[in-house]
């Protein structure tokens, strides 16, 4: 028996060897030649991401790897949205996005302002337009079929409202300049009786068209020709009625016996006639009653 056996030492081989390596010393499994990317599974081994750590030995490598995945974690953030899972039926992808986005179930949980500002005057005062009803509810139908949080259903609101004013505005100025090239060529034709034209077209809109419509009606058809044209002929019509009933705008003065023989008259004409029987056109009808109620203040003259 040896000196070394008889000592109870365990034998350790030739002397001089080089001492054992951090790695064996750490894990107590790997080899000086083996690589701690050999550890891994096959599939692993050749990821760029494992390719790209750059360590000595398992240990560094494990460091690595866990400040790679705990940054990754604060990037994205811990509470994570689940995948909507695969062949999830409407309602399921309806509740999903109710859920995790936001997006209302029915298309009436929209709601929007019945307002919007379109910008500024030229004293910069907000211009507000009243949203139109049908049009809050197409979109409210549209952002429920299009799954649209709230808030992407109220910028399409904003957008969409925003186009159709531009697009009225400048169907408008179309409209407008249109009519100024129309105007031009009309006055060109009719030359010298533009004018006259013109007066009798106006007076015949006054005459006819109450006040409170004219507030109504925009001004740019004032500069229509065809509305110009048809409210001549109505000023032309009127020129000729009143020599039909008397002259409304310049009725005679009578005695109070002259104007009860002159209404006797004027009962016994035909168009008045017509008058009590409804088949008088309607201005020549306005003529005789105005005639009347003339006469017939000065022939019964307040006391």
């Amino acid at each position: 028996m040896s000196e070394e056996t008889a000592t109870g030492q365990e034998p350790t081989g030739l002397a001089g060897g080089a001492p054992a390596s951090a790695d064996t010393a750490a894990t107590g499994s790997l080899s000086p030649t083996t690589s701690w990317k050999d550890t891994l599974e096959k599939e692993y081994q050749t990821d760029p991401t494992i390719q790209n750590i750059k360590a000595g030995n398992s240990i560094e490598a494990l460091n690595a790897l866990a400040k790679q995945a705990i940054n990754a974690q604060r990037m994205i953030g811990v509470d994570r949205i689940p995948a909507l899972k695969v062949g999830a039926s409407s309602q399921e992808r309806a509740e999903y996005r109710q859920e995790h986005f936001g997006v209302p179930t029915e298309s009436s949980a929209y709601t929007f302002n019945d307002k919007i500002v379109l910008g500024q005057d030229e004293n910069g005062v907000d211009v507000e337009t009243v949203i139109p009803e049908h049009t809050i509810e197409a979109v409210r139908r549209m952002a429920a079929s299009s799954g649209l949080d709230p808030e992407q259903a109220s910028i399409m609101l904003n957008e969409f409202v925003t186009i159709e004013e531009q697009s009225r505005i400048a169907s408008e100025e179309d409209a407008e300049k249109g009519q100024r090239e129309g105007l031009a060529i009309f006055a060109q034709e009719l030359g010298l009786d533009f004018k006259p034209t013109m007066d009798l077209a106006q007076d015949a809109y006054n005459r006819l068209v109450p006040e409170t419509l004219q507030a109504k009606i925009p001004g740019s058809l004032l500069n229509d020709p065809e509305f110009i044209a048809m409210f001549s002929d109505f000023g032309k019509s009127l020129s000729d009625d009143t020599t039909r009933g008397g002259n409304i705008a310049g009725n005679d003065v009578y005695e109070p016996a002259q104007a009860l023989r002159a209404i006797q008259d004027l009962e016994m004409t035909v168009d008045y006639k017509g008058l009590l029987a409804g088949t008088l056109d309607m201005l020549p009808a306005e003529n005789l009653r105005t005639k009347r109620a003339d006469l017939y203040r000065q022939a019964y003259p307040p006391q």
